[in-house]
């Protein structure tokens, strides 16, 4: 997997972003079935090999939280304990990597302390604030980069495939996140313990005013006020998903109130018949 799987993907990241550097964090692998048992550790997450399917609408990062696991890292560790050290990557790939991340913290760091805000504080028994965890990132000057899900199926998909919200169709600007917090600890090549941050999709229920629902129909392609759902029928491993899940650009295009550039992706596993997303 990290020998050969790893590399074309990070090659795969480069060719179609034109990233300069790009590396795997890690893999998962839902391959069965979402009435299988499977186990939970609230405090680190799941630890198993398989993973059933997750039908909650959501997108893995806000933006505290990939940061969050992006300032986990530690260095020069980070490669030997998640074993992408040799026959992964190189040792230029390695100095290059790390050199940007210390740019990019060092860039995050400098535009905190403009924006005014002190700094983080964070323990085990202590939620985090202030940092990056208060930041809307929309001063930032650094290096832009991002975090990515290569979403690939491994054979032909013919059940629980993967929907993805259409963020082209304005209402889909309008949807509501609710943000969920989670720990980590002793995770392989990152400090002892930290947070990160899910953000989940509110429901669209009409009698909520909370719930991410708007009225009106302002989207001129279906004319519906919901968010519009996709997913790939009978999804091949040449289909390959790029999931967008955290973006630097994306903050600092919003704070010059230009939206033109998407922070994220939300995405659900999908398993009804009849009415649903729509297949591409």
């Amino acid at each position: 997997m990290t020998t050969e799987y790893y590399p074309s993907m990070t090659a795969l990241l480069k060719r179609t972003l034109g990233a300069r550097s790009a590396i795997v964090r890690k893999h998962s692998l839902r391959d069965i079935p979402d009435w299988a048992p499977v186990g939970m550790n609230p405090e680190i997450g799941f630890e198993i090999e398989s993973l059933a399917p997750f039908s909650i609408a959501h997108s893995d990062y806000t933006p505290a939280g990939a940061r969050g696991h992006f300032r986990a890292m530690k260095e020069p560790g980070w490669f030997v304990e998640n074993d992408t050290e040799d026959g992964c990557t190189t040792a230029a790939e390695r100095d290059q990597f790390f050199r940007l991340r210390r740019e990019i913290i060092d860039a995050e760091d400098r535009a905190i302390a403009k924006a005014g805000l002190g700094p983080e504080v964070q323990g085990e028994e202590t939620r985090p604030r202030g940092g990056h965890w208060d930041w809307d990132g929309a001063n930032y000057d650094g290096p832009r980069y991002a975090f990515f899900s290569i979403w690939r199926a491994w054979e032909t998909v013919h059940r629980d495939p993967l929907a993805v919200m259409d963020m082209s169709r304005p209402v889909s600007q309008k949807v509501e996140y609710a943000p969920l917090m989670r720990t980590y600890r002793d995770r392989p090549g990152c400090v002892p313990f930290y947070y990160s941050q899910n953000a989940l999709v509110r429901p669209l229920d009409r009698g909520r005013r909370d719930s991410g629902f708007e009225g009106g129909n302002d989207d001129d392609i279906t004319g519906r006020s919901e968010p519009a759902w996709c997913y790939l029928s009978e999804q091949t491993p040449e289909e390959v998903y790029l999931l967008k899940f955290y973006d630097s650009e994306a903050l600092v295009r919003m704070g010059k109130r230009g939206g033109d550039v998407q922070m994220m992706c939300p995405h659900s596993d999908w398993d009804g018949e009849g009415t649903g997303p729509e297949e591409l």
